[in-house]
């Protein structure tokens, strides 16, 4: 799929099995749209060769985005560049807006000016991400995985480079099994609640 916009894009569901493919698209590269009904708007991925490359998020659920396997390279906006955000996130101190980068008046080349810059993750959720398996290599200017509520990583093999954070989650990050390496991040795992298992 060769797109100027998104990729391939679901509206209640967007699901794959046992398939090979390969995206580039000038915003999403794959993507689920249903905001209002609830329980909808996921994708679900199991198995299969994920190769996208997005100008915006690569993956982008509304609803659940669960993974049962597969292949992943990913890259958004054109990678990790070295330069490092400062979001003045968690790690920072003090309260956080949950879900939205605070404004910042420091518009260095390294600092995003506000958060009004377009979103390039990898792999994102406006509710919950469960990754149970697959060998991932994500390289991204945003955040490399990302969920506004929880994420879940049951198995698998990830290798991260990111210019923000290499996992984020805005409430509650589980990591039962698996393999993470974070090659280059501003923070590393971030989540208010984090328990490693």
């Amino acid at each position: 799929v060769n797109a100027v916009s998104d990729g391939l894009t679901g509206k209640d569901i967007l699901a794959v099995e046992c398939a090979s493919v390969n995206v580039t698209a000038g915003k999403d590269g794959m993507r689920s749209t249903n905001d209002t009904d609830e329980g909808m708007g996921s994708i679900i991925l199991s198995s299969g060769d994920f190769d996208i490359t997005a100008g915006n998020d690569a993956v982008q659920a509304y609803g659940i985005l669960e993974i049962n396997g597969g292949t992943f390279n990913i890259t958004t906006n054109g990678g990790a560049t070295g330069n490092i955000s400062n979001n003045n996130q968690f790690g920072q101190g003090g309260e956080r807006d949950f879900g939205m980068k605070q404004d910042i008046q420091n518009t260095t080349a390294d600092t995003p000016a506000d958060e009004s810059e377009e979103s390039c993750k990898g792999l994102k959720s406006n509710t919950e991400i469960v990754i149970n398996d697959g060998t991932f290599t994500i390289n991204t200017t945003d955040d490399s995985v990302h969920s506004n509520g929880s994420i879940s990583i049951n198995g698998g093999n990830l290798t991260l480079k990111s210019d923000d954070d290499a996992v984020h989650s805005d409430t509650d990050l589980t990591i039962s099994n698996g393999t993470i390496t974070v090659e280059n991040s501003y923070e590393g795992i971030e989540g208010a609640n984090i328990t490693v298992s």
